[in-house]
């Protein structure tokens, strides 16, 4: 008997069937017997002997179609296929009299971005669509039972509020069971923690003016945690669950390269994945990356795209206007290194020894003129956090369970059990960046080789076409001017904060409390040479932007008095000004940190936030065990 004799006379398993036919040398000849075998009875009351079988078959049949589809450029009919295998695996699991994998709680924060939040959203339903993980409750019409889903509303516009509770409706219109955590519940979970903990409680929350809305995306999850801790009492046991920390412009989905350009698919199983993971390795916190835009700000960024801009301009000199575009062709997906990153020595990695070629996203037949048109109009969204030549690109690993001891959280993309719910984001109320990358550190001092990072990837969107004008922390956007002084003055804080705590790991902390003594010269030290740095990096943007504006003002090349690409020219110089204006050694944000730096008022902030954070997880650990409430319905859907 052979699995043509089965499927043509029909299975429950015909996906399966499918693969066995296209790669019946993928499994041991005796594994392949006993499955056939199985296949023949075409039962629904398979055994728990016949399931565990069949499910090693499924897990070993997908890693070996994984790899294959990673290395054909992904083609549609694996990916077709591979759903299918997810979805009989399903199956297999429903025939089982109970499913002990994880529940899984996505909680996104979010501050007056609904555009972005929606495309969050409904990648979620289509992942949970396209996999079926744990399947649905009474049947097809009924709620996923192992995905929920918690918004966390940080907006200020009540127009905003409007849309955003929209989105929740939406989703639990589609099967995700929703709660809507909006301003008044957020508040009423500030003020419950003040009473039971002081002022102090401000140093993990922020203060009563700034919770109304924008409080910052590090306090938003603080109260998160809260919630769901005091929501743990009232139903699920907390080792059933695991909480799923995304940023809104995030999507369940990976960038990968094709034969022709790229594209952005879905291909990663994300709930199963994550399950086997945290079931097998005991861990307690898992961090994700992100494919796409680079998740960092653009404040620390300038140089490597003025660097790779001008690489670009160069070689789309030497083709003339009619040509084909050049800027394609399959480009290595390499090891992750920050290669975005102007200070990426900083982090431990090599700085790239060339700049990075640009890859042309446009498809079909096209011209240099036309793709130099298309760089220009991209450019300005470089202050929106694109960077056009440093996109990151899905990189496939044999084995996607493995994991690494990791040292920084991504924010954006980290899974953490109930039980870690007392490591909470350090140092909230200082609205810094970095603050996951800092958590990282603390975490990895404190549980090593229970904090890890994994192949899970989320997709990340800086600039979605619909949702440019939508709020962004730090980025302050009037009259065609472009600030982002604010963003970077809590960059380079954050920068400090973060090697100040990792120094300092290295002398204990936070095992043990370091004094203001001990904690002072550290600080000082490390916003020294950072500021050092910082200037040396800002003091080479004004030489590449005069070679920006050199490229079309100084008549030698074909663009030059080209009607067509009159545009493209204006938005190079506007781009070059907007530069100047942020990070020229004149700029507002330099002049405000030159002050920051040499008055040393905010490096005390620093050092007094640091000394305190032993009273601050005593404090947090008496609100996780405090009976802090939460209502049993309000904020649902």
């Amino acid at each position: 008997m052979n699995s043509r004799d089965i499927h043509r006379g029909g299975s429950i398993f015909p996906y399966l069937l499918r693969f066995l036919e296209l790669f019946r040398e993928s499994l041991p000849a005796e594994r392949l017997t006993e499955t056939l075998e199985v296949l023949a009875g075409n039962k629904s009351d398979i055994d728990e002997a016949a399931r565990r079988s069949l499910k090693t078959v499924y897990e070993e049949s997908l890693s070996f179609l994984e790899n294959q589809a990673a290395g054909l450029w992904f083609p549609e009919d694996l990916l077709e296929l591979q759903k299918g295998l997810y979805t009989e695996l399903e199956y297999l699991h429903s025939l089982a009299s109970t499913d002990l994998r994880h529940h899984f709680s996505v909680v996104i924060p979010v501050a007056d971005s609904p555009e972005m939040l929606r495309n969050c959203v409904r990648s979620l339903i289509r992942q949970c669509e396209d996999f079926n993980y744990g399947g649905k409750e009474d049947g097809s019409g009924g709620f996923f039972r192992k995905v929920s889903l918690f918004i966390m509303d940080d907006s200020s516009g009540a127009e905003n509020r409007q849309k955003i509770m929209g989105i929740a409706r939406e989703a639990e219109q589609c099967g995700i069971r929703t709660r809507y955590i909006g301003v008044g519940k957020q508040v009423s979970l500030a003020r419950q923690a003040r009473e039971l903990a002081g002022d102090k409680v401000s140093h993990l929350l922020g203060s009563e003016e700034i919770w109304p809305s924008h409080k910052g995306a590090s306090v938003t999850r603080n109260l998160a945690y809260l919630y769901l801790n005091a929501l743990s009492r009232q139903g699920r046991k907390k080792e059933e669950t695991l909480v799923w920390f995304l940023d809104s412009d995030e999507e369940f989905g990976i960038k990968v390269q094709k034969e022709e350009g790229h594209a952005d698919i879905r291909f990663i199983n994300y709930f199963y994945r994550l399950d086997r993971i945290f079931r097998t390795n005991g861990v307690q916190v898992l961090t994700g990356k992100v494919v796409g835009d680079p998740p960092v700000a653009p404040s620390v960024m300038i140089n490597t795209f003025l660097d790779d801009l001008l690489h670009f301009l160069e070689e789309v000199s030497r083709s003339g206007p009619g040509d084909k575009c050049p800027f394609h062709g399959k480009r290595e997906a390499g090891v992750f290194s920050a290669e975005y990153h102007d200070m990426v020595e900083l982090f431990g990695y090599k700085r790239p020894g060339a700049p990075s070629r640009y890859h042309c996203p446009l498809a079909g037949n096209h011209t240099a003129e036309d793709c130099l048109r298309d760089f220009s109009e991209k450019s300005r969204d470089f202050f929106y956090g694109l960077h056009p030549t440093r996109i990151q690109f899905y990189r496939h690993l044999n084995d996607p369970m493995k994991t690494e001891i990791a040292r920084t959280v991504y924010t954006g993309n980290y899974v953490i059990s109930m039980s870690a719910l007392g490591y909470f984001i350090p140092f909230a109320g200082l609205k810094l960046r970095m603050a996951g990358p800092t958590l990282g550190r603390i975490l990895k001092a404190a549980i090593r080789e229970k904090f890890v990072s994994a192949n899970v990837p989320l997709l990340h969107r800086r600039t979605p076409a619909d949702a440019k004008r939508e709020f962004r922390s730090g980025l302050s956007v009037e009259e065609g001017t472009i600030d982002l002084s604010d963003e970077f003055t809590r960059q380079f804080w954050g920068d400090v904060m973060l090697f100040s705590v990792e120094a300092l790991t290295e002398e204990g902390f936070p095992g043990r409390r370091c004094e203001v003594a001990e904690i002072a010269p550290v600080v000082k030290t490390v916003r020294d040479r950072l500021w050092d740095t910082y200037r040396q990096q800002k003091s080479e943007v004004g030489g590449k932007t005069s070679k920006v504006r050199g490229y079309f003002s100084d008549g030698r090349r074909w663009w030059d008095g080209k009607e067509s690409l009159s545009g493209a020219g204006e938005n190079f110089r506007s781009l070059c000004s907007l530069v100047e204006d942020n990070f020229g050694r004149d700029s507002k944000a330099l002049k405000h940190l030159s002050v920051q730096v040499r008055e040393g008022a905010y490096t005390d902030v620093l050092v007094r936030a640091i000394h305190s954070f032993h009273e601050d997880a005593v404090l947090w650990d008496r609100l996780l065990k405090s009976e802090i409430m939460i209502g049993p319905d309000v904020g649902e859907c």
